[in-house]
């Protein structure tokens, strides 16, 4: 849902999202309205983000790390911004991956701004997300997107499903 907030709340004219597989992507594109999909599946996401986004990449919210944010720093517009908010490429990794590669070279030849988003921080916002989504919601600029899993003990193999990304829209478990 980020992506289509930062349409409405930030006036973007377009929107790339990124997805895992083929089905995931069209869906995306035909029921989210996504302009154009990434699948970090598919392999060469340079290359991807190159295709679908020639002019470069402006805004970049990343709930990923790893190769997904490499990839993305190369494509990044100079003045671009890129916020943090997840890092699941590693949530089941061992040890700490290094990199991104690039940095802090990448940042500083394009001018870019990475900063961590923590939903917290914001705490005093809170009311005024609620108005802006509410709005938003009522008038159908998005609609909500909802994976629901049933019973309790289906909890731990929805979160393996998020992290997986077998989830389309937010994922809840109904107890």
């Amino acid at each position: 849902m980020h992506g289509r907030a930062a349409r409405q709340d930030l006036g973007l004219p377009r929107g790339r999202h990124r997805g895992g597989g083929p089905e995931k992507c069209a869906w995306l594109e035909q029921e989210v309205g996504a302009d154009a999909t990434v699948d970090y599946k598919a392999g060469d996401l340079a290359e991807q983000l190159r295709r679908t986004c020639p002019e470069g990449v402006d805004l970049f919210f990343d709930n990923t790390g790893g190769p997904v944010l490499e990839a993305a720093l190369d494509a990044m517009k100079q003045g671009g911004r890129i916020v943090l908010c997840g890092n699941t490429a590693q949530y089941d990794s061992d040890k700490p991956m290094t990199g991104p590669k690039g940095v802090p070279l990448t940042l500083i030849l394009k001018d870019l701004t990475m900063k961590g988003f923590a939903v917290g921080t914001y705490g005093d916002r809170f009311g005024e997300a609620d108005r802006d989504y509410s709005s938003w919601l009522e008038d159908g600029r998005i609609k909500p997107l909802y994976h629901v899993i049933e019973g309790l003990e289906q909890a731990p193999d929805a979160l393996v499903g998020v992290l997986g990304g077998a989830n389309r829209g937010t994922a809840m478990v109904r107890v």
